[in-house]
């Protein structure tokens, strides 16, 4: 039979089996067999009240339970019962390993949990005649229900001699709330300095996974997560185990129950992704980046849209996948490749790339005095602005964030035109990605003399080109709107190198104004791709928004076929 710890392959047998052939120390127990070769302690251990036997369920399958049937008091009270019992399956010792488990949440109500434990070192200190207290240092996985199943989460801590050394916590709740159920549970620990310690609980052995916490990375230094002063170096290796934990006096004891346990040194998948996962905004040629384990001699990266990744076989952890798709959501996934083949199929993360790059938003700019420092008004004609007032830089209206840039006109002289010049600091690459639209938000008012609304580029050398808007009474939206403009319209200006944007209304000399008009311009940027549609066509089978209708939106609604939202259905 074959079997996954996380997502690695090992051969499962009915009791622990060092796998010889592959020259890994793997262990695997489903407890079908006996406990011969588990190490077993508890702490403190007063009473000998501490039980680990297995049993049988109705259909045959076996089981581990850990039991505790004394309350625990005080680790130095000889009327004490444990508050902690722990079980090692072999006594070999792992670096880079993966712990995993069937672990069951029980009871309705309680204080309960347990959970697993790797790189642990346990020593024996006497503290009484006769009497020996059991200690241990170990990166453990708590899945817990202190506050009853309804309230589960996990946690990972690293212990020092039976103590938690950590000010920050690293925990994650599980959600809903019908958890007295079978889960799935996997502690990675990966590298030596620094250790990356992963924690996951999944639906099943293989299945979706429901809750995931750290890495939780430990240096020889004071991590930002230990205590004070603590230096403590990271463990570098150790034994892997089970535990169950109370240490409350009431309920009494504890009662947990565990199946198919297994260890192996190839099984941590690949950690800290770069981008992090679920990262927004990364912009349009990323590099990513990821650590692996020591067992790792090669990977195959999976990259590409939703349900869309293909596989490459990069030489090292980094990798360049050329331009990507603005707006676009990407999964990758590294499968580490260790000896004979065998192969770590990594978790699976992603990352939004940016919508867009934006030329200016207008949020940078303090007062009216910076905006026009970048954005200057060199042909004002007409009556003058006060002065005394902000008359360029609007706070009170803005398409995104709170501010825009106001163009006041009143266009009656030549050249009947009212311009606002950037002259950016070195020439803009707007080929760069891809690049083919310019978009700017306006804000015109419903009582605007109709003119052109206008946009010059010109670039390094001085060649300029003048686009309009199609519609004059566009300066009479009272509301906002994207005007979106094809590059490709400014004709004989070298996009790759534009040194000046000109935002301007007016030029028709027959226009009579009476008093100042005015528009806002706001959120200037950058598409890839813009759909301007200007046929009319129907395009609202345009599932992905690339204002084309093909199979690329056809697997859009199959990758959502039959899905049903309905929470009650006829």
């Amino acid at each position: 039979m074959v079997t996954r710890c996380g997502k690695t392959w090992i051969l499962s047998v009915a009791v622990i089996s060092l796998l010889f052939s592959t020259g890994q120390a793997d262990w695997m127990e489903d407890f079908e067999g006996d406990l011969t070769g588990w190490q077993w302690g508890a702490i403190p251990n007063w009473q000998g009240t501490f039980t680990h036997e297995i049993l049988e369920e109705p259909d045959g399958n076996h089981y581990l339970v850990l039991q505790e049937t004394m309350p625990y008091t005080d680790v130095m009270d000889p009327g004490s019962g444990s508050a902690f019992g722990i079980g090692f399956g072999d006594p070999e010792v792992f670096t880079d390993v993966c712990v995993g488990a069937i672990v069951n949440v029980t009871g309705e109500a309680s204080i309960n949990y347990h959970g697993l434990a790797g790189r642990a070192v346990t020593t024996e200190v006497q503290v009484a005649p006769g009497v020996v207290l059991l200690l241990a240092d170990a990166y453990i996985l708590h899945i817990n229900w202190e506050d009853g199943p309804v309230n589960l989460s996990i946690n990972i801590e690293k212990v020092i001699q039976n103590q938690n050394i950590m000010r920050q916590g690293f925990q994650a709740a599980v959600p809903g709330y019908i958890h007295r159920r079978s889960y799935y549970a996997e502690l990675d620990i990966l590298g030596s300095d620094p250790t990356y310690v992963t924690g996951r609980l999944y639906e099943y052995k293989g299945g979706p996974l429901v809750a995931q916490v750290g890495p939780m990375i430990d240096t020889a230094g004071n991590d930002p997560w230990e205590d004070p002063d603590e230096y403590d170096a990271p463990f570098l290796n150790g034994m892997s185990g089970i535990f169950a934990q109370n240490e409350h006096a009431d309920p009494v004891g504890y009662f947990t129950t565990f199946d198919d346990v297994y260890s192996t040194s190839v099984g941590p998948s690949a950690i800290s992704p770069v981008p992090v996962d679920g990262a927004e905004g990364v912009g349009l040629e990323p590099t990513l980046h990821w650590t692996e384990g020591t067992h790792a001699t090669g990977r195959q990266l999976w990259f590409g849209p939703i349900g869309a990744m293909t596989m490459v076989s990069p030489d090292s952890t980094d990798y360049s996948p050329g331009i990507l798709q603005a707006g676009q959501t990407y999964n990758w996934r590294v499968d580490q490749v260790g000896s004979e083949g065998r192969i770590v199929t990594g978790q699976t993360w992603s990352f939004s790339t940016i919508d867009c790059l934006v030329v200016d938003d207008f949020e940078s700019y303090a007062d009216d005095e910076a905006l026009q420092s970048a954005w200057d008004p060199n042909s004002f004609v007409g009556a003058p602005p006060d002065p005394n007032s902000s008359n360029y830089l609007d706070t009170d209206m803005a398409s995104q964030g709170n501010k825009s840039m106001r163009l006041k006109y009143q266009n009656i002289t030549d050249p009947f035109t009212q311009e606002f010049t950037r002259v950016f600091d070195s020439p803009q690459d707007w080929t760069a990605y891809g690049i083919q639209a310019l978009t700017l938000a306006f804000h015109g008012r419903k009582e605007n003399v109709e003119q052109p609304l206008f946009v010059y580029l010109q670039d390094q050398v001085g060649v300029d080109a003048k686009v309009e808007i199609p519609q004059n009474y566009a300066v009479r939206a009272d509301e906002w709107n994207d005007w979106d403009i094809n590059l490709a319209d400014f004709e004989g200006v070298d996009l790759s190198a534009i040194a000046v944007m000109i935002i301007g209304v007016g030029g028709d000399d027959t226009v009579k104004q009476s008093e100042p008009d005015e528009v806002n311009i706001d959120y200037i940027r950058l598409y890839q791709a813009r759909c301007f549609n200007s046929a009319g066509l129907d395009l609202y089978g345009d599932l992905n928004g690339d204002c084309v209708v093909n199979m690329e939106d056809v697997l859009v609604l199959a990758r959502g076929w039959l899905n049903n939202g309905m929470s009650v259905t006829p």
